[in-house]
This record gives structure tokens, C-alpha cells and sequence, in this order.
């Protein structure tokens, strides 16, 4: 299983960030709190996750991080 996309929203819906083809914890590939090569400010931001499963099929999960500084 992989995940296929995954994105990063803050609380106005701006794109943050996006990565394609993640491997399950490949902790380096995930986003690290930043935007544009500045920290975003504390806050909450919202994820979407294109999951790829072993048997083919996609599943979509999605949730929410705290950014505390």
C-alpha cells in the first residue's frame, strides 16, 4: 500500500503543501510545517490522504493537525 496523494490545507482552504507516491512511514516525506520554505503559523490545518491498497482499491481518509510553535 501507498499513499498516493496527500495534501495539506489551512482553515481558509489554501493549498499548503502536496506530495505524490509516499510510502508508509517514510516519515522524511511527510509535510514538515512549512510553506513556500517558511513555518506556517500555529494553527490548525486540514489533510486529505489518497490511499493505494494492496488489493487495488483507493480509499480516501482525512483529518486535521495542530501546528504549535
Amino acid at each position: 500500500s501507498s499513499i498516493e496523494t496527500l495534501t495539506v490545507y489551512d482553515r481558509w482552504g489554501d493549498l499548503v503543501w502536496q506530495m505524490h507516491g509516499i510510502l508508509p512511514n517514510e516519515l522524511q516525506m511527510g509535510w514538515d510545517g512549512t510553506f513556500n520554505g517558511v513555518k506556517v503559523l500555529p494553527g490548525v490545518y486540514v489533510w486529505h490522504a489518497q490511499l493505494a491498497l494492496k488489493d487495488g482499491s483507493m480509499i480516501t481518509e482525512k483529518g486535521d493537525v495542530t501546528v504549535i510553535r
